[in-house]
């Protein structure tokens, strides 16, 4: 484990020096530095829910965020009830709060941050409360008119407390999971 994150650290810090220019547009004009950023991933629909999300910069090099995400659209968690023999039902969501940190001024970049969702998940045996903690990587583009769109992966580690409709099914399930992330959006 010592290696691993020596590694990352390692392969991490000259992601800083490399991109360390101000954003600039495809007429090689500087952009105007971002203050916030709007964003979905239509990848959610695949997996587990998609995600509304909006960050706001606390500096020029780093957000905080949160939004929510609708499990119930998710193709991956319909499939994963259906294997436990149950149905997801569709008030199943979680919210989300987020830090990134770039390592390029106006919001764009390689970036890296943690990540705590937490929800409910209704199925037709009884209701669950997800708590999942996660790590990201990736890389946004953002584009003169403001239009951004990042790829990366999560992963991390969810607690699934699962209470049933008969007490005898309750049980508490961990899960690790990864996943890749494509998000589209908008920054101001």
């Amino acid at each position: 484990m010592r290696r691993i994150i020596t590694c990352a650290l390692v392969c991490a810090t000259p992601l800083v020096a490399l991109n360390a220019q101000q954003p600039v547009g495809p007429s090689g004009a500087q952009i105007a530095p971002a203050t916030s950023i709007m964003q979905v991933t239509p990848l959610g629909l695949l997996q587990f829910g998609p995600t509304f999300e909006y960050h706001a910069a606390v500096g020029p090099q780093a957000t905080i965020g949160g939004g929510i995400r609708i499990v119930s659209l998710g193709l991956l968690s319909h499939l994963k009830a259906s294997a436990d023999n149950d149905a997801l039902g569709m008030a199943s969501w979680t919210v989300a709060a987020t830090t990134l940190f770039y390592a390029s001024p106006g919001l764009q970049g390689h970036f890296f941050g943690p990540r705590v969702e937490w929800g409910k998940i209704n199925t037709r045996y009884g209701h669950s409360t997800l708590f999942a903690v996660v790590g990201e990587y990736g890389h946004r583009w953002r584009r003169a008119s403001g239009f951004t769109y990042s790829v990366g992966a999560q992963a991390g580690m969810a607690s699934d407390d699962f209470k049933g409709n008969i007490p005898s099914d309750d049980n508490i399930e961990k899960i690790a999971f990864a996943a890749l992330v494509l998000t589209v959006g908008r920054a101001r």
